[in-house]
């Protein structure tokens, strides 16, 4: 089984601007879950937090967390990695408050972080900046037998993504997906960037 946990529903996202936030969440609710479909996940939860707040409500975050673990008790948990990947503060508030809690029953559950593919810098260059505090791969998942279906999945989030041939050359660029198995002795750091795209970091948190 594998369940799917999605914090908020990107209420602030790129089409903001053109529709109210309320109707953007109802939109992009219904994409997850077609998404989710595609993808045979078991069940999708959301605790439906505000875009970009996650930073701002951490004691909660972490208490949705807990019941959550406790609820479906996983033999692994697989979350972002300290950059976050784009740099967002909920996708680092989430990793770093996942870490914590698995640290903490480490001999229960393993633990991943998802890494960037090593083309995504190639590909995005200005994402360089973002990912320094990213962490070598322990292993790797070949997913080109699984492309067609994870295109269909990308492109049911279709306020997020461009449909067409330069989206599926993108998908194909990236044949594998990569992760960093927890290791609770190693100092981890969590650095955080301005939601509206400033300067990193505006917050910091090491865990040792």
């Amino acid at each position: 089984k594998t369940h799917l946990a999605c914090f908020t529903y990107g209420g602030k996202g790129l089409k903001a601007a053109k529709i109210s936030e309320a109707k953007l969440i109802s939109i992009r609710k219904r994409e997850l879950q077609n998404s989710a479909d595609l993808l045979n996940i078991t069940k999708l939860y959301s605790p439906e937090f505000v875009d970009g707040e996650l930073i701002n409500q951490q004691d909660l975050v972490k208490e949705r967390i807990a019941e959550y673990l406790s609820k479906v008790d996983p033999g692994a948990v697989i979350t972002h990695d300290p950059s976050g990947k784009t740099g967002h503060p909920d996708h680092i508030t989430l990793s770093s408050l996942i870490y914590e809690k698995l640290k903490k029953n480490q001999q229960q559950t393993t633990g991943y972080f998802v890494l960037p593919h090593p083309n995504y810098v190639k590909t995005f260059p200005n994402s360089s900046a973002k990912l320094k505090n990213t962490y070598s791969a322990t292993h790797s998942l070949d997913i080109k037998p699984y492309l067609k279906q994870i295109y269909a999945a990308q492109l049911a989030h279709r306020s997020q993504v461009d449909a067409g041939p330069q989206s599926w050359q993108l998908i194909n660029f990236f044949d594998a997906e990569y992760y960093h198995r927890l290791q609770f002795s190693e100092p981890y750091k969590f650095r955080y960037q301005d939601f509206q795209g400033g300067k990193l970091s505006f917050s910091a948190k090491n865990h040792a």
